[in-house]
């Protein structure tokens, strides 16, 4: 488990990720994306609505990374070496697959056909935005 507390050392990747199945057990024990989760009245205060703030430092996509991935489970990724010769074709897939509110798919399985997708290249193509490891929940 991680303490994070004010100018304290933090565990970084390696321990995060020696004991995956139990992190992400953990992680699903403890947070929810459901929406069957919360009641009607606080749904609605949890759906992001962007605003300035999304882009207030000139970016041209959302700070926060909405719309989240669609996933079948829920994982934890690193981040693609800097080294990785995929990584600059890799973002720019990712910048046109994040186009994902202008269509709605039925299944993360249909979304993977539409766009000539693999499971694996599609992992690969969202580890290629992340700066560290990060957890993405499953996503319906």
């Amino acid at each position: 488990m991680l303490i994070f507390c004010y100018g304290s050392r933090t565990i970084h990747t390696k321990k995060i990720t020696e004991n995956m199945p139990k992190t992400i057990q953990l992680l699903t024990d403890l947070c929810s994306v459901s929406r069957n989760d919360l009641p009607g009245e606080l749904y609605a205060n949890q759906v992001h609505k962007h605003t300035f703030t999304c882009t207030k430092h000139g970016e041209t996509s959302c700070h926060f990374g909405i719309p989240y991935w669609p996933m079948t489970e829920t994982r934890v990724l690193l981040h693609l070496p800097k080294d990785d010769g995929r990584k600059n074709g890799l973002q720019t897939r990712a910048t046109k697959l994040r186009k994902l509110e202008e269509k709605n798919y039925e299944t993360l399985s249909e979304f993977l056909v539409d766009n000539n997708l693999t499971m694996a290249h599609y992992l690969d193509t969202i580890r290629a935005t992340l700066r560290r490891p990060t957890v993405v929940f499953k996503r319906d």
